[in-house]
């Protein structure tokens, strides 16, 4: 079996087959965990192990996980799961939510230009694009109220203002918020 390696919105596995030493379980593998820095390792092939170690592909074997949870701690990562079930080794790396930052300040950014330079009417039609992606100028007229003069006006000003944008054909389109 080779290396399977599962990347998720919220975590990476990578997994191997094999299974830990009996006298180290996976539940104890944690940060601080004295099991981590003085267990010995046992190669399945310890022939292989020293060829990899004397042609420098490893530093030692029985140091890959205390490094890769040293690495993550340093790196302010949640500490990795490491689990051991039915002859696979699983580590699983928690992704930082970096999604929810990147997007307060994107909101942050649109909501500082929308109220501080829009008038009520801009407002009221963003307001409206956001809550129903797609609608059309016509829809906003009829919807509001106002001419379709005025709402054309408006849509202008939020598309010029990197706002909303216009998808789709003259007669089937319609606006959508950035």
């Amino acid at each position: 079996m080779s290396v399977g390696v599962a990347i998720y919105d919220d975590r990476i596995e990578i997994e191997n087959a094999g299974m830990l030493p009996e006298e180290i379980p996976a539940t104890q593998l944690v940060y601080g965990s004295h099991i981590l820095d003085s267990h010995t390792s046992e190669p399945p092939n310890e022939i292989i192990a020293r060829v990899m170690y004397y042609s420098g592909v490893i530093e030692h074997w029985g140091r890959g996980l205390s490094m890769i949870f040293e690495d993550c701690k340093q790196a302010g990562l949640k500490q990795p799961i490491v689990t051991d079930e039915k002859g696979v080794v699983r580590v699983t790396f928690m992704r930082p939510n970096l999604s929810s930052h990147k997007n307060g300040t994107i909101n942050d950014t649109i909501n500082d230009t929308i109220n501080d330079t829009i008038n009520d009417t801009e407002k009221l039609i963003y307001n409206r694009i956001v809550s129903t992606p797609g609608i059309s100028a016509v829809t906003l007229a009829n919807e509001s109220g106002k001419s379709i003069i005025t709402i054309k006006r408006a849509l202008k000003r939020l598309v010029e203002l990197n706002i909303i944008e216009y998808r789709g054909s003259k007669k089937t389109g319609g606006y959508f918020s950035l």
